[in-house]
Formats: C-alpha cells, structure tokens, sequence
C-alpha cells in the first residue's frame, strides 16, 4: 500500500502521493457517484483492517480419486451409503453377513470392477464390508450425482438390475439389496 511512482507531464512522484493519483484516476473511470464511493469506501477500510482471504468451506468434489493402502476399510456395515465406487487400480473385496440367517457372500474387486451400487437402492445403510486387498485407487461418485445419471440414463438403469440379480442371486437373499430405483429423489428434476 502506498508505494507508487508516476511521471505525470515530466513531474515525477513517488510514494504516497502518487499512490493517492493513481487511485483517484482509478476512480475516475467507475461510473457513477455510487460505485465510486463503494471503491473508494472499500480501499479506506481495506487500509485500516486489510481483507481477510481465507477459504472457510468448500465442499468435496462429487467425483473423485481416492487411494486406499492395503487393509483400509472403505466401508463398514452400518455406515450411510455415501455413493458408487469404480476400482481404477488394486483389490478390494466385499464381505457380507447376515447374522440372522448365516448367510454369507464375498466377492474380490479388481480394475474396472465396481461397488456401491446400493446407492440407488432403498436402504440407507451399508450392509457389507469393503477392504483393500492391496494399495489401490477408487474412483468415487457421490451418492446424489449417481442417482441423477442413472435416472436420466435408462441403460444403466437395466445394467444395474441386471448385474444385482446375477450377483447377489436375485433380490430374494436376505442380504440382497432390494429393488433398483425405489427411493424418490430428494429435488425436483429440472424444466425443460
């Protein structure tokens, strides 16, 4: 602040008071009274208690990478679903019991393999394991943004009801998930 140097028809400045020129012919510029005052205004304050320019929040990116090391947990049961994990690298298997009726299901995740898929479903809760079998990377989408694709992209929609049966046998196991698509989005789809 304040530090300035101007050459204003062979008279040369420096400091402050060429600062102050070269503010004032900033202003000159803004139209209006009104505009003018705010700058002006806004500089004056900014002088006294300089601005503050720390970022307070900024939310996860809906879609991202996330590294896990060999035997991190990406979720347990009893969790919130959170979203739909794509394995980009490594090995992840998922673990599931169902203490009320035995029965059991593991299934070993490699690249281009996913998980999470519940998070079109009904349930709100996860209901298996998922460990790294070794260092991997998982590509994740949120819970909200896969819902909306899968909603406006029906293929997908087909593939998900299809890779549900043929994997956990259909949606009469006990630790099936239930049917795709139950659960009404929470926002309004947009008008066209």
């Amino acid at each position: 602040m304040s530090k300035a140097v101007a050459d204003v028809y062979g008279v040369k400045m420096h400091g402050i008071l060429a600062w102050l020129l070269w503010r004032g012919f900033y202003l000159s510029f803004l139209p209006g009274l009104v505009s003018k005052f705010r700058v002006g205004l806004n500089w004056m304050i900014n002088a006294v208690m300089p601005p503050n320019i720390v970022q307070l929040r900024m939310p996860a990116p809906a879609t991202r990478y996330i590294h896990y090391w060999e035997g991190d947990k990406v979720f347990e049961p009893g969790m919130l679903i959170d979203g739909f994990y794509t394995v980009i690298k490594g090995r992840f298997k998922l673990t599931i019991d169902n203490p009320d009726t035995g029965e059991h299901f593991e299934k070993e995740f490699g690249p281009g393999d996913h998980f999470g898929e519940r998070v079109l479903l009904k349930s709100h809760l996860r209901t298996g394991l998922v460990e790294a079998l070794d260092d991997g990377l998982l590509l994740f989408t949120a819970q909200k943004d896969f819902r909306r694709f899968a909603r406006a992209f029906p293929p997908l929609e087909k593939y998900f009801r299809s890779y549900i049966d043929a994997t956990f046998g259909g949606p009469d196991k006990a630790f099936a998930p239930g049917n795709v698509m139950d659960e009404k989005e929470d926002e309004h789809e947009p008008q066209a």
